[in-house]
């Protein structure tokens, strides 16, 4: 364990050689313990953080899968639409073209 702090001479001459040794051990142990705490604090609120943000991306996560099941159903429905489109007013302009020229 490293010593924190040098005990002052004034401080030192009060509590003699012993007491200033015991002084600065008891601050050492206090700063590991303080240390220890902050660390455990630290750590749980980091995994607070990491659920919290692997449940965000999870919901993101599935609103953007449906938003893009939608957008392929938009766009099947919207190619039916144009193909269907496509194919009658070449059937109409065919009719229009065999009626046009073989006379019926």
């Amino acid at each position: 364990m490293a010593t924190i702090v040098a005990v002052p001479k004034t401080i030192r001459e009060k509590l003699g050689e012993d007491g200033s040794e015991d002084f600065v051990q008891f601050l050492n142990v206090f700063m590991d313990l303080k240390r220890q705490e902050i660390i455990r604090e630290e750590s749980h609120e980091h995994e607070k953080l990491e659920l919290n943000f692997e449940r965000k991306l999870a919901e993101t996560e599935s609103r953007l899968s449906n938003t893009i099941e939608r957008s392929k159903a938009d766009i099947i429905k919207w190619m039916f639409i144009f193909w269907t489109g496509t194919v009658i007013t070449i059937l109409g302009g065919l009719f229009g073209f065999l009626k046009l020229f073989l006379g019926k």
